[in-house]
């Protein structure tokens, strides 16, 4: 009698539990190894892109690698909370950890379009050239994921300090009482100590000058000198303000109605002097229903307020219109997942039309936003035949990122075990 033929055995690479019930407990371990795996991988990465002495195709293969880890691990972290919490996802995207790892991965996916784009650039060298340049300026300062050296040196604290002391004059900020060093803040319209005051720049320093450049047209003094570290580009302002600020929290935007006029707006535009107002984008956030030091007033009711400028000096408006749209990129992200209207979505929060920034720039934040931000375009600089570019909306993106490594601290445990590997890692191949 014929034996039945032998069935082969099991070679597929498929987990054999597949189709089988697997216990909440094992499966986060099985997270948690795979996002362990991930991560080192990231430090693999990491060096290598450390180690890179030209920027050619090879350093951003390599770049969109680490981002791509990044991002996987970013998800796979998201998957952990959920299964730990035991929720929904639409639940947990809805809660304040949520919010910030649906944040990240956005600007994670954003990077890593970027990057493949940067790739097909570099197969024409004489186009993209301009462009690389103001890349390598941008990732080699950039204090978040990389840790790379900055090719003109650290950032010299003497312009920082300068930068502040300028503020600080022109803003007309120090008290009356000659006894007090307290500082005036003009969005929370109250006096601070001056340890407690911050000199914010609303375009990032760390994006250089020549992405300043490239994004506004001409970012220069009449003495040719850069507007980075500049007045024109930053606002004296409380810790706690610039906290919620840089969260996306609020905007500040042109003090006029919400539906203007062509002559209300016609009236801001010719202003010697303009004023402009704080409109709260995220209420329900934690720290905008706390109150304000030493007021009872909670941040979130600051709507509509005017903001308090105690002199005649004002940032200059493209700066505040390029911290406007960084503001809505964030909106965007979480606008895509979680319940808001689109009719919330399509605000308009800034109620003036102008020239603030360049036309393709522009439409890099539309292209990434969709279209019910088209509005963002009345900002436009216009321009013969505009090509689409990315360059803004990357700034925007690490502002985005810096927020929220500056709500975990200045460094979590995985970086530290980064910087304690890295002399075994160097011993690697």
């Amino acid at each position: 009698m014929d034996r039945p033929p032998r069935i082969p055995e099991r070679t597929s690479s498929k987990s054999p539990t597949k189709g089988r019930s697997i216990s909440p407990r094992k499966r986060f371990r099985e997270l948690e190894n795979e996002r362990r795996n991930v991560n080192d991988q990231a430090k693999r990465a990491k060096k290598k892109v450390r180690l890179a002495v030209s920027f050619d195709a090879e350093y951003w293969a390599a770049r969109l690698d680490l981002t791509n880890h990044q991002l996987r691990a970013t998800r796979l972290t998201k998957k952990m909370s959920i299964e730990e919490l035991n929720t929904s996802t639409d639940v947990f995207l809805a809660s304040e950890e949520g919010t910030k790892l649906l944040l990240q991965e956005s600007c994670l996916e954003m990077e890593s379009k970027m990057f493949e784009e940067q790739l097909r650039l570099m197969k024409n060298s004489d186009k993209s050239f301009r462009l690389r340049k103001c890349f390598v300026e941008l990732f080699m300062g950039a204090p978040t994921g990389l840790g790379l050296s900055n090719p003109r040196g650290q950032r010299d604290n003497s312009l920082q300090s300068q930068f502040r002391a300028d503020l600080i004059e022109r803003m007309e900020s120090r008290s009356p009482n000659p006894k007090s060093t307290a500082l005036w803040c003009p969005v929370s319209g109250t006096y601070w100590p001056e340890s407690s005051i911050r000199a914010g720049h609303l375009f990032p320093s760390r994006c250089g000058e020549n992405y300043m450049d490239a994004i506004f047209g001409s970012a220069r003094d009449e003495n040719g000198v850069s507007e980075l570290f500049k007045a024109e580009n930053g606002m004296l302002w409380s810790k706690e303000v610039e906290d919620r600020f840089e969260a996306g929290h609020f905007v500040i935007v042109p003090d006029v109605a919400d539906d203007p006029t062509p002559q209300q707006i016609k009236f801001w535009e010719t202003a010697n002097v303009k004023e402009y107002k704080i409109r709260v984008l995220n209420p329900g956030a934690k720290s905008m229903n706390q109150t304000i030091f030493p007021t009872d007033t909670e941040w979130k009711d600051l709507d509509g307020k005017r903001v308090q400028f105690k002199g005649s000096f004002r940032p200059r408006a493209r700066y505040l219109y390029f911290a406007y749209c960084a503001a809505m990129l964030r909106r965007s992200f979480t606008g895509k997942h979680l319940e808001v209207s689109r009719s919330e979505l399509r605000k308009r929060f800034w109620g003036t039309p102008g020239k603030y920034l360049r036309e393709s720039m522009l439409l890099g934040f539309v292209e990434q936003m969709g279209h019910d931000y088209d509005h963002l375009l009345e900002g436009a600089i216009e321009e013969d035949n505009p090509v689409l570019d990315v360059r803004a909306t990357d700034a925007a993106v690490k502002r985005i990122k810096d927020s929220l490594e500056d709500e975990d601290g200045d460094k979590d445990e995985e970086d530290e075990e980064d910087e304690d590997d890295s002399d075994e890692e160097e011993g690697e191949e």
